[in-house]
C-alpha cells in the first residue's frame, strides 16, 4: 500500500510538471548510524559503523526556483552493540582489581538493519540555472524496516531529512553530477502514550548522477 501512494503521487507530479523542468537522478553513498534517546539497538552502548544507501528521486518544477521531489532509498545501517562487564583474572594479580585497557572488557556484537525510505519533499535553487548550482532540501516521509534482528523491533518510521547540494549541469546536456550531504531523522512512537521511543539520526553523503527530462525554454 506504501509503495502504490509512493508510485501515484510520482506519476501524479509528472502530470502536474509536463510542460516544465523535470530531472531522475541516481543516488549513491555512505551513511552514519546514531541512535538519540532510543534502544533500536537493545543497547545504549554502540559503536557506530559505515553503512551505505542507494537510490532514486525525480524532481518537477512548480515555480522558477522552486522544485516538487519524490524519492525512495534502501539503506543499510550498521553499528556495533556492547554489552556486558567483563572482568579478567590478570587484573585481580596484585590482589586487588586494576584494569587493563589492553583487554576487552564488553561483548561486540554487530548490528545491522535494512530499510526502505519514501520522501517527499522541496527543492529550491539558489540561483537560476547554470552550469553549477547550488540547492536545498527539504522532506518528509516514512522508513520501513525489513527482517529484523530481535522481534518486537519498530517495523515504521516518520522521517524527516535536510540537505544541502551542488550539481553540475551544463545547459545544453542531459546528464549531470552532484553531490548532497544529507541529514535524516527518524522516530517513532509509544501507541500507548504517544511519546517518543525510537529516535534514530542518519546523516549521509550522497553522490550520483542527474538525467534532465524536459526543459521547456519558450
Amino acid at each position: 500500500m506504501k509503495k502504490l501512494l509512493f508510485f501515484f503521487l510520482l506519476f501524479s507530479c509528472f502530470q502536474i510538471s509536463a510542460q516544465n523542468r523535470q530531472a531522475v537522478s541516481l543516488v549513491f553513498g555512505p551513511n552514519w548510524f546514531q541512535q538519540l534517546n532510543s534502544n533500536l539497538l537493545a543497547s545504549s552502548s554502540y559503536e557506530a559503523r559505515l553503512g551505505w544507501s542507494a537510490g532514486v528521486d525525480a524532481s518537477f518544477e512548480i515555480a522558477a526556483l522552486w522544485d516538487v521531489k519524490v524519492g525512495v532509498r534502501y539503506q543499510e545501517l550498521n553499528a556495533v552493540v556492547k554489552s556486558g562487564n567483563l572482568m579478567w583474572p590478570s587484573e585481580y594479580s596484585t590482589g586487588t582489581y586494576v584494569y587493563d585497557p589492553s583487554l576487552p572488557h564488553s561483548i561486540e556484537l554487530e548490528t545491522r538493519y535494512r530499510a526502505w525510505q519514501y520522501m517527499l519533499g522541496t527543492r529550491y535553487y539558489f540561483s537560476q540555472p547554470k552550469t553549477w548550482q547550488w540547492y536545498g532540501d527539504v522532506e518528509a516521509g516514512i522508513t520501513t524496516f525489513g527482517p529484523r534482528p530481535k522481534a518486537g523491533k519498530p517495523a515504521t518510521l516518520l522521517a524527516s531529512g535536510l540537505g544541502f547540494g551542488l550539481q553540475w549541469l551544463p545547459l545544453e546536456r542531459q546528464f549531470g553530477l552532484f553531490v548532497q550531504p544529507v541529514l535524516r531523522y527518524m522516530i517513532g512512537v509509544q501507541r500507548d502514550t504517544g511519546l517518543p521511543k525510537y529516535s534514530v539520526f542518519i546523516p549521509a553523503i550522497e553522490i550520483g548522477l542527474r538525467a534532465q527530462l524536459f526543459m521547456d525554454n519558450d
